[in-house]
């Protein structure tokens, strides 16, 4: 009962064979007689080459041939809908209800039309009113539950996910959508246990052990997420989305040259391939096998051009050659595709700057913070810029107005605290310092960096052994 057919189903020879009839029967070259099936399915075939006016076109020569039956009403109802004419199909399908009131169809059709308006409390009654009507009521839960999901009751949606469950253990779809239920309710504890109780019923659901791998991996249990990856491939070898989980998992735990290995062997899921290069070129990325990273990057870009962190990847080893010409070329591609992410923008700032291209990157930089001002990254970065073209106060005052933004940020004082420093401000730095040694004790090896001299600094290194000794407690 959903919206729309299936492509597989819709483009056999049979089918095929009826609409070639029927475009001779248009040509006025000969005359056949379809029988109600075969005009639903030239209908269906023209709905999903979204050719709506021979659709139309269908359904009223069909009426013609079959003028009491309410099946076309129904058709006609879906296309207009189709076309955005949602009242003129709800005449239609009350007209329908009129003639055939136990038609779950019927109402199913109209549920669809409330859905498409936004009327989700509609169509979910509609919806229904059709299950008792049905022997097959399966693809009515999902209508269900995907009104829930659109409507934003993620619970209610998961509870008619299950349903659909009920007589059907290999829908894949349904674990996808279950999984991103319950990572809008940000619930981890109950997806593990949905999909924990799922595979003790159902072991030999290689799906479930893949939902289930995925919930662990959300929850950073990586080890019991392979385990769950494993028991999958056990089931089904060729459970690709397995091998790109145990892909993820192996890079969260940063054993890379593993991830690209369960990569590769996910490669021949079609739907995904451009994703799964990036994430090898990602990985190899890590790795600093940069030629390779580099390659994958660019098979990812090649199958989906609009691929904007593979460009962004691009952006990144150019930037790691020095080659910064060609970084400004892959970040402004990136760009191009997500034009608001602070990443991408802040990236293309600093080949600019390296480009000395300074005017450019200062606009850049002072668009990014306008817009997403707890971007730390963008401070810090312009802040770098200005000193390095030796506007030390300037370079002093912007990580000065970031700490207005963002108190809790520990880098930001450790750089502050380097810019006071230098400008013999030394009290002023030693407080900046002890703040960010607060913050993140970790972090202070950044300051030798900065302030090499202060290895042998005695005040300093007070301050970093009173704060080991009070991480220790």
């Amino acid at each position: 009962m959903s919206e729309f057919p299936d492509f597989e189903d819709y483009n056999s020879a049979e089918i095929k064979l009826s609409v070639e009839k029927f475009e001779r029967v248009l040509t006025g070259e000969t005359q056949f007689y379809f029988d109600v099936d075969e005009f639903a399915d030239i209908i269906d075939f023209y709905l999903l080459k979204i050719e709506t006016a021979k659709a139309l076109e269908v359904i009223k020569y069909a009426q013609k041939q079959h003028p009491s039956s309410s099946v076309f009403q129904l058709k006609e109802a879906q296309v207009l809908a189709f076309t955005g004419k949602y009242e003129n199909a709800l005449d239609i399908v009350e007209k329908a209800m009129i003639s055939n009131p136990n038609d779950p169809e019927t109402y199913a059709i109209r549920g669809s039309i409330y859905s498409q308006l936004e009327r989700y409390p509609e169509a979910i009654e509609n919806y229904e009113k059709a299950i008792p009507l049905t022997d097959s009521p399966e693809e009515l839960y999902s209508d269900i539950a995907y009104s829930y999901v659109s409507w934003g009751e993620y619970e209610k949606a998961i509870d008619y996910f299950k349903r659909c469950l009920v007589n059907n253990h290999t829908d894949e779809s349904i674990f996808y959508e279950i999984g991103y239920c319950f990572e809008m309710l940000d619930n981890v504890g109950l997806s593990l246990e949905f999909y924990s109780n799922y595979v003790d019923e159902n072991p030999y659901s290689s799906i479930a052990w893949y939902s289930l791998g995925i919930a662990f991996n959300k929850n950073e249990m990586y080890e019991r997420a392979l385990e769950a990856f494993d028991y999958a491939l056990l089931i089904d070898e060729n459970c690709l989305p397995a091998h790109f989980g145990k892909g993820n998992t192996y890079s969260q735990l940063n054993h890379y040259a593993e991830g690209i290995e369960s990569f590769k062997k996910s490669l021949g899921d079609e739907e995904t391939k451009a994703l799964t290069y990036y994430s090898i070129g990602e990985n190899y990325e890590k790795l600093g096998i940069l030629d390779q990273a580099e390659l994958n990057y660019k098979i990812a870009v090649q199958m989906d051009p609009f691929y904007a962190d593979a460009w962004y990847g691009l952006g990144i080893i150019m930037d790691m050659h020095n080659k910064y010409l060609d970084a400004r070329y892959y970040y402004k591609k990136a760009v191009e595709h997500e034009p608001l992410n602070s990443y991408f923008l802040n990236a293309l700032a600093g080949a600019e700057s390296k480009l000395g291209n300074i005017t450019d990157a200062e606009t850049l930089y002072v668009g990014i913070i306008e817009k997403d001002p707890l971007h730390i990254d963008t401070w810090l970065d312009y802040s770098a810029m200005l000193m390095n073209e030796g506007q030390e106060d300037q370079a002093y005052k912007i990580i000065e107005d970031a700490i207005h933004f963002y108190h809790g940020e520990a880098d930001l004082y450790y750089r502050i605290g380097f810019y006071a420093f230098l400008q013999g401000n030394i009290a002023e730095a030693f407080n900046f310092f002890e703040k960010a040694l607060e913050l993140n004790f970790e972090g202070h090896t950044i300051v030798f960096e900065y302030l090499p001299e202060l290895r042998k600094n005695e005040k300093f290194l007070y301050l970093i052994n009173t704060y080991d000794q009070k991480n220790e407690f």
